[in-house]
Parts: C-alpha cells; structure tokens; sequence
C-alpha cells in the first residue's frame, strides 16, 4: 500500500480487502497500524503453517521459531492460540506420537523420551503423564530387550567382561534406566558375573 505516493505497508489482498481498503481511500495512521498488524499477524501464520508442514511440533518449539524471526510475543501468542483452536497445535498428543515413534523406530528408554520432549518444551506434568500413559515397563523392557540384541550382534568376538559392559553402556545412553539395563543384561548374558 501506498500512501501520498509513498509506500506504507505491504499486506495480502485478503487482509487489504477485509479491511474494506480501494484505491483512493482515505487512510488514517490507526487503521494504518492495524493493517500492518494484521499483514504481519497473517505472514507469521504463513510461516507456522509452513514450519508445521515438515512435521509435527511443540508448542515451544513453533513460539522459539517465531521469535527467532522477530515476530514480538503478543504476536506469537495470537499465532499459537489460533494454532490450538485448529487442533494443529495439540503438547500432549505431539508427546504421544513422538514417544511411539521413538519406542518403536529408535528403540529410546523413558530417560531418553523424558528428555527429548523436555528438549522440545514440553511441561513436565504432561511428559510425566504420557509416559505413564504410553510406556508400561513390560513393555520399556521389551524395546531394551531388542536393542540389546541388536547391539549383541556387533559386538561378538570380545570377551564376556567387556561385551557386558559395552553392552551396559549402549543401553544406558538409549535412555534405559539402571534396572532395566540389568535385567537385560541378565537375561541376554545370564553366564558373566557382575
């Protein structure tokens, strides 16, 4: 937009239109205001949009992108809110996805799940309650299981001392808790001694 034949703002033809603007129209600087607001309300929407398009996100994670591109806090706030109302922004089912996909294709133990969705931003309670929700500890101890197995595979030839502890190690950095890692070790090499 162009005002005594200077540009002004640059906005969308829909938000110029909702605001019942045509050429030649008087313009006074609050509704000019207004209109740069709702142009840089629609661009940071645009960007989101985009953002989410990739994959799904956090709450926190899509608010850290916004400000990285210098969209003000209120202005995030609106987004994020309007995010919620479309049902494209959702913590905890995004926490329950990531913890499915992360038990099943990475084969990650709760400590692991707990802190990559800290990571991401999501509130403690919630990431307490969807563990508790999607991770039994039959089911924790599984997924330690078959990690373990695989990892057994490579590393055959060493001694039994060694491979029990590379073994620990590599389930102990997957994110599995201290208890799980021995009764895997213990049900994958029941003859070494601790």
């Amino acid at each position: 937009m162009f005002v005594d034949g200077k540009f002004a703002v640059g906005a969308p033809a829909d938000v110029v239109i909702a605001a019942g603007l045509r050429t030649g129209a008087a313009v006074s600087p609050a509704e000019l205001e207004a209109l740069a607001r709702q142009a840089q309300l629609r661009e940071a929407w645009d960007y989101a949009l985009n953002y989410l398009s990739y994959r799904a996100r956090s709450r926190e994670e899509v608010r850290r992108r916004l400000q990285r591109r210098d969209y003000d806090a209120a202005l995030c706030e609106q987004v994020l809110q309007k995010l919620e109302r479309c049902g494209l922004l959702d913590d905890r089912e995004f926490a329950r996805r990531y913890v499915r996909s992360q038990v099943e294709g990475r084969l990650r133990g709760r400590r692991a799940l707990s802190h990559g969705l800290r990571r991401m931003g999501i509130r403690p309670e919630v990431v307490a309650e969807v563990l508790a929700d999607e991770l039994d500890p039959e089911a924790e101890v599984a997924t330690a299981l078959e990690a373990g197995k695989r990892r057994l595979r490579r590393l055959h030839g060493l001694d039994e001392k060694t491979t029990r502890r590379r073994l620990a190690q590599y389930l102990s950095r997957r994110g599995f808790e201290h208890m799980v890692v021995q009764d895997v070790l213990e049900a994958l090499l029941p003859e070494v001694e601790e």
